[in-house]
This record gives structure tokens, C-alpha cells and sequence, in this order.
């Protein structure tokens, strides 16, 4: 288990730092079809590069998701150069929290903050037991 964790904690940190140094360079694209190539590499082929050793061992894709949830915007954001708990409007994951602290009469970075720290918490503890 610990192995497994550390597994998706490195790689986890490691695409985000990644894509966190292309991001100001990618952002700069003018809307083109060239933009939505890089969209695409970024939001799907790369997230199915991250996931691809999961199929090897499917009992960590828990372990996978709970970390990439709690982490990885945060680390991307922190590496790219918005506030670490900002929010975007292109990722599924960005759509998702805007839509959720809509529903909740949140603001969207206060949201991301407190659903991370809480999946966070749980992955900490889960470790723990």
C-alpha cells in the first residue's frame, strides 16, 4: 500500500510540475486548431499516459484518483503561476468544481481549497489505517 502510494504521489507530482512549466507557454497560443491540440494532449492523452499503469493494477486506481484530486491542480497551479487554489474554465475537473460551488453558493477557489483538504485528509488517514 505504501508502495502504491508513493507510485501515484511522485508521478502525480511529476506530470503536474510538467505541465505546470507548459502551461504559460501553451496559454500564450492564440485560439487555433493548434490550441485545441495542445487541450487535448493536456487534458486527455496525458491524463490516459498517468492512468495506463493502473490497468496493470487496478487496485490502486483508487489510490490514483483520490491523490490526483487532492494534488495535482494544486501543484500545477503553484508551478504555472495562478494562486495554488485558482480555477480554470477548461478542464473537466475545473467545470466540475465551478458547477459544484455554484450549486453551493461558493466561490469556486474556496470550494477547491476545502474539497481538497478534505480528500486529502482521507487519503492521509486511509495511509494511516
Amino acid at each position: 500500500m505504501l508502495l502504491q502510494g508513493t507510485f501515484w504521489l511522485v508521478t502525480t507530482v511529476m506530470m503536474a510540475v510538467s505541465q505546470g512549466k507548459l502551461l504559460p507557454a501553451i496559454k500564450r497560443t492564440a485560439p487555433s486548431a493548434e490550441a485545441r491540440h495542445q487541450a487535448f494532449a493536456l487534458h486527455y492523452l496525458l491524463v490516459f499516459v498517468w492512468l495506463a499503469p493502473a490497468v496493470f493494477v487496478p487496485d490502486s486506481l483508487l489510490y490514483a484518483l483520490t491523490i490526483r484530486l487532492a494534488l495535482f491542480d494544486v501543484v500545477l497551479n503553484v508551478t504555472s503561476g495562478p494562486a495554488a487554489f485558482s480555477v480554470g474554465q477548461t478542464a473537466l475537473t475545473d467545470k466540475a468544481i465551478n458547477w459544484l460551488a455554484g450549486q453551493l453558493h461558493l466561490e469556486p477557489s474556496r470550494f477547491s481549497a476545502l474539497s481538497r483538504l478534505l480528500v486529502l485528509t482521507g487519503v492521509v488517514l486511509w495511509y494511516l489505517l
